[in-house]
């Protein structure tokens, strides 16, 4: 509902709540969850982050034992590289 609003114009680009948010397709929860809890532990370089913490990511899909590791471990990978590393480099730069 949120996104269809913001797409209109009349919300901001964060929804204000959990519930206003799009639902995860059930195969992305196990990445999303492992995501939110390894987001912040990244490898900086000169000036920016360049990667995530790999083994912070195996340790809770060792953790949480999930069946999928590697499919699960790659989509927590793409998912900072192609989107919370570069938003996180951005907002550095501010």
């Amino acid at each position: 509902m949120h996104n269809e609003r913001k797409k209109k114009g009349i919300l901001p680009d964060e929804p204000p709540c959990y519930e206003c948010e799009d639902k995860l397709m059930p195969e992305n929860e196990d990445a999303m969850r492992i995501f939110y809890k390894v987001r912040h532990q990244l490898i900086l370089g000169p000036g920016s982050a360049f990667d995530i913490r790999h083994d912070a990511i195996w340790r809770l899909i060792d953790e949480y034992q999930i069946q999928d590791r590697v499919g699960c471990f790659e989509k927590v990978c793409t998912l900072a590289g192609q989107w919370w590393i570069p938003r996180m480099n951005a907002k550095s730069e501010d």
